[in-house]
């Protein structure tokens, strides 16, 4: 293993490795917005004649991830979104992270139960994070506990499969995303993110290395270090790295 300050292999540096940040910064304030959403769907005070709104206000308000926040997440239900067919379509207007502008829509869709585990399909080709990324996700949750449990997050596990690119537009590259150990999500965690491979493939503009390992390790537990790992002239090279929390 080689840390980030260490002398670079093969002329493989962590700058080279943006693809897997891009990768984690991307699906994680995505993941939010959804998380945001499907806890609103618990609160009823949230509710109003099929649709749901999570209204930060028109100022910044620190949440209890510390950053800070502005803005509407709003959706339209259909249906009831803890059976079968249940929908939402999101919306964010004037959505900010950090005075970062957050666009895009989501569309948040039961697809019932795989192996009695409830399965929620995400769905946005035009999720936009300021003039860094853009992403397009169709994802599914596949819920292990908690989803029925409506009173309380505590016990909510799901794991998120299946397929998300996108373009990190400061270093004009693209990438594309193949997931080879699901992501395993827990919200006791503090950093939500518990364990999960995924292999991120650069698929246009210049990069030194074509493919990059986000490795959550599952043996670590709850923290917030994922591993970039790259093949160095047959050797897999293993560069830490932090994040910020799903």
């Amino acid at each position: 293993m080689v840390s980030c300050e260490d002398i670079n292999l093969c002329g493989i540096t962590e700058d080279d490795l943006d693809m897997g940040d891009a990768f984690i910064e991307t699906t994680s304030y995505f993941m939010n917005v959804v998380s945001r959403v499907d806890e609103a769907m618990r609160n009823e005070d949230l509710q109003n004649n099929g649709s749901i709104t999570v209204d930060f206000g028109t100022s910044n308000v620190i949440c209890q991830d510390g950053k800070s926040r502005r803005g509407k997440i709003s959706g339209s239900i259909t249906g009831d979104y803890f059976t079968q067919a249940g929908s939402i379509n999101l919306n964010l207007t004037g959505y900010h992270v950090d005075d970062v502008p957050v666009v895009g829509n989501i569309a948040v869709t039961n697809t019932g139960q795989t192996a009695n585990n409830w399965v929620i399909s995400l769905v946005s080709s035009n999720f936009t994070i300021g003039t860094e990324y853009n992403y397009n996700a169709n994802l599914s949750m596949e819920w292990e506990s908690g989803f029925t449990t409506t009173d309380s997050i505590e016990d909510d596990v799901f794991e998120l499969y299946g397929m998300a690119d996108g373009n990190d537009l400061a270093d004009t590259i693209s990438f594309s995303t193949s997931f080879t150990e699901n992501m395993r999500f827990e919200r006791t965690c503090q950093y939500v993110v518990t364990e999960g491979i995924v292999d991120v493939s650069l698929t246009s503009g210049t990069s030194e290395v074509a493919n990059v390992t986000v490795d959550f390790k599952d043996e670590d537990g709850c923290n917030n270090v994922v591993f970039l790992n790259a093949n160095c002239d047959g050797t897999e090279v293993s560069f830490p790295h932090t994040f910020d929390g799903f």
